[in-house]
């Protein structure tokens, strides 16, 4: 197995001498220690190490191992090459078969091909690629341990030890190849071996890919035919307590979790932003939310923002989605719960609005009340049910937030009758609620501002409010008047208003 750092797992080397040969031709014999293959993040490449047999400690052979294929195995227990940067010719002479086959493998697995497999023609080294214009050093891509349950150590110990300044390269290499799918097929082995371990290096490897806060690595992650993979990967996270309840995130995904799709979404684009949303917050809050440091968080955020986006941007020229939402909504036969959930969908836009820029959110309520979404909310703040009208208030109060001059014109639109300022007075002064009052103060303030009025809407909104509803309004203010005493209007005694509403009637004049 190749192990990473000095502290190799004893049974991982194998005792062998060295020879290197000279000047002279003859193979000169550098002692006897113990062999194995190591990984070091920091250079980001593996390397053949023998140890003394006599101190454990002093080195004998570290060399690097090539992409190239330089080594040749003779017999049973000889591996041999010639190092392609100082043209030295190496060889180690195992004791057993065991142990030569045990480095051959392991070599022969970080050049991602079979050990069987014969030599390819090698390619120029590093060296030679520099001293013919060929670029490398720096700008070469890091070496990847090959994607085998042998290297889980040193693949965990290189995605999470790895420095910022070269992740750009790593990433890059990542990419190149299906580097991560293969991670996720090790996954699915190791747990169906049940290997206790190897999920927990699995579990840093995965953590390891998503702190590189690299929206085409989480792009990837979160793709349809790998997420759960990598959602279950993060499962095993050993520094959990053994006998702890066992996190089952996949059993939720695929189980309890239920996408309703309130209205047809045709645009198959759109839907997979939707889920990977979905995914992305799942991973965010509930997988990884003691791991993820501001930078990820930042970074996942930013991904859910340029979905939403493209999200709000779609369905705000599908025409045909916006209709059936605003149908759904004026259906007086739906019952109560779809009636629900099409307002939660309504909501749950609006929410996604908020953090849009300006030209994108004037663009989605410009559709918005086109469409006459404003009307079937009417029916809503008048609903026995308090989450009906919390629902509607909330979709009103986003509106009036960014642009209360829509509202106020659907309103006048309504004259003379004005069924919607009537709903939200009666909301703000009815005897029961659940809360709901503070929203329906903030949509009246926000419509009834002058600050943002011009001329004419001034005169016309204020008229309107103040000669047809202020009186309703006040009620709860004054109180119950004694029969007789109040002004008479067509017959009927009306609660004056001259007294105690004095202050709310003022507010006309600022």
């Amino acid at each position: 197995m190749a192990e990473s750092g000095d502290g190799a797992d004893a049974s991982s080397r194998h005792r062998a001498k060295v020879y290197c040969l000279n000047e002279n031709g003859q193979w000169d014999d550098r002692g006897t220690g113990h062999a194995a293959v190591q990984y070091s993040p920091a250079e980001e490449a593996a390397f053949v190490v023998v140890l003394s047999e006599e101190d454990g400690s002093t080195s004998l052979l570290h060399a690097k191992v090539h992409m190239e294929d330089i080594y040749q195995r003779q017999q049973e227990t000889i591996v041999s090459w010639n190092e392609p940067e100082t043209g030295v010719d190496y060889a180690l002479s195992f004791q057993d078969a065991e142990g030569c086959t045990d480095l051959w493998e392991q070599i022969c697995s970080l050049q991602g091909r079979s050990p069987d497999e014969q030599p390819r023609e090698a390619e120029p080294s590093s060296a030679v690629a520099q001293q013919q214009g060929g670029g490398g050093g720096q700008d070469a891509l890091p070496q990847l341990p090959a994607a085998e349950l042998r290297n889980l150590a040193a693949i965990a110990e290189l995605l999470v030890e790895a420095p910022m300044f070269k992740r750009t390269k790593l990433i890059e290499a990542l990419l190149q190849t299906d580097y991560i799918p293969q991670l996720v097929q090790l996954f699915t082995m190791a747990e169906d071996l049940e290997s206790k371990t190897d999920l927990h290096h699995l579990f840093h490897i995965f953590k390891g890919l998503v702190m590189l806060n690299d929206s085409s690595v989480y792009d990837l992650l979160l793709r349809d035919d790998l997420v759960m993979g990598v959602i279950g990967a993060l499962e095993y996270d050993p520094e959990l307590q053994p006998n702890a309840y066992k996190v089952r995130h996949r059993v939720f995904l695929t189980e309890v979790v239920r996408f309703k799709e309130v209205v047809p979404i045709t645009d198959e684009t759109i839907l997979k932003k939707i889920h990977q949303n979905y995914r992305l917050s799942f991973l965010k809050d509930v997988v990884l939310p003691r791991a993820l440091d501001d930078n990820a968080f930042a970074a996942l955020n930013q991904i859910a923002f340029y979905n939403n986006m493209q999200i709000i941007s779609a369905l705000s020229a599908d025409p045909v989605f916006f209709q059936a939402l605003c149908d759904k909504l004026s259906d007086t036969t739906l019952e109560s719960q779809p009636l629900l959930e099409a307002l939660r969908l309504l909501q749950e836009l609006c929410t996604i609005a908020k953090q849009l820029q300006l030209y994108n959110r004037s663009a989605f309520y410009r559709k918005f009340y086109e469409h006459g979404c404003f009307a079937p909310l009417v029916r809503c703040l008048l609903r026995s049910e308090a989450q009906h009208r919390l629902c509607a208030l909330e979709v009103l109060l986003a509106s009036v937030q960014h642009e209360p001059s829509l509202l106020r014109q659907f309103v006048l639109g309504q004259r003379p009758e004005c069924a919607m300022l009537g709903a939200l007075v009666h909301v703000l002064t009815a005897a029961d609620g659940c809360g709901e009052k503070p929203q329906a103060n903030e949509v009246l303030r926000g419509i009834l501002d002058p600050e943002g009025m011009d001329g004419r809407e001034n005169d016309d909104f204020l008229n309107l409010f103040y000669e047809e509803f202020i009186q309703r309004l006040a009620v709860p203010v004054t109180g119950r008047i004694s029969h007789g005493t109040n002004p008479v209007a067509n017959g009927v005694d009306e609660p004056s208003c001259e007294d105690d509403s004095g202050q709310v009637l003022s507010a006309r004049q600022h």
